[in-house]
């Protein structure tokens, strides 16, 4: 057995301790061969038999470059509605532990917990946003504020103290008053709950 990139041996088995970032292996030992490596400081190679056969190790090259950005998270609840929803429906939580149409005419409705995903149906699991980016077709959102043409970019909206499941860009003049976060885009809504305040 010679050291150095290349080693030979006719031994049955010999465990070589490779100090070397490559290394060849060459042994006339009788088939069939089995090599095994275990990956001990650097490494090492045993190899039990072998045919005359060539084993190269290499070592794990640099790390690649950083993937791309992955999209904004978001905090989801999920739980039983008692009414019925549609995407983008501002919902709060009953004392039931099951979610209800918000609105911010008085307590508990005015608890705002987030805002539907989908549509669901009383007595159904809802998926609610509770945290981040909302991103919903302009049409769905015109069902829920009123608009037309989505959300305005930049501006703060707020539950409705008239509808239930609605919200707004009017601050309420009486009542409380519920932010419920700022539209980035017309589709997009970074929902933000904000604690009622008693008007």
């Amino acid at each position: 057995m010679t050291c150095g990139p290349t080693i030979s041996a006719n031994t049955d088995p010999f465990v070589i301790k490779v100090l070397t970032s490559a290394l060849t292996v060459r042994t006339t030992a009788p088939a069939p061969a089995v090599v095994k490596v275990s990956h001990v400081s650097p490494f090492s190679i045993t190899v039990n038999q072998s045919d005359p056969i060539i084993f190269k190790v290499g070592v794990q090259g640099p790390a690649g470059p950083p993937g791309p950005e992955g999209p904004p998270g978001f905090g989801a609840i999920v739980a039983e509605t008692d009414d019925s929803l549609v995407p983008g429906s501002p919902v709060y939580a009953k004392s039931n532990a099951h979610f209800g149409l918000a609105q911010a005419d008085a307590f508990p409705q005015t608890r705002f917990a987030g805002f539907s995903r989908t549509t669901t149906a009383p007595t159904f699991a809802a998926e609610v946003i509770s945290g981040g980016p909302l991103e919903l077709t302009t049409a769905e959102w015109d069902a829920i504020t009123g608009q037309v043409g989505g959300l305005t970019p930049g501006i703060p909206y707020f539950l409705s103290t008239t509808v239930a499941g609605r919200i707004t860009t009017t601050p309420p003049p009486a009542s409380f008053s519920v932010k419920v976060g700022k539209a980035i885009t017309p589709t997009t809504l970074d929902v933000d709950p904000r604690n009622p305040i008693k008007l």
